[in-house]
């Protein structure tokens, strides 16, 4: 396996999932749109219930557009 789908879960963040997988080789993926912001901006959930509502929406453009550019292809 080298890639995962995640739901959204406290207790993947409280014991460090995510980069425990990374560090096995395996890319995990959020499915949650808030949870999928905090992932691609490298950051950390700021609020349990909204984890990006720190970040404004030039802030969340501004990480789509750095960090989707590196997967899957360009619309044609």
């Amino acid at each position: 396996v080298d890639e995962v789908v995640k739901i959204k879960s406290i207790t993947s963040q409280e014991t460090d999932l995510n980069e425990y997988l990374e560090e096995q080789g395996i890319a995990a993926w959020e499915t949650d749109l808030a949870e999928l912001i905090v992932q691609l901006g490298h950051d950390r959930p700021s609020h349990i219930v909204v984890p990006a509502i720190h970040r404004n929406r030039a802030e969340v453009r501004e990480i789509f557009l750095h960090e989707m550019k590196n997967y899957g292809r360009p619309a044609p």
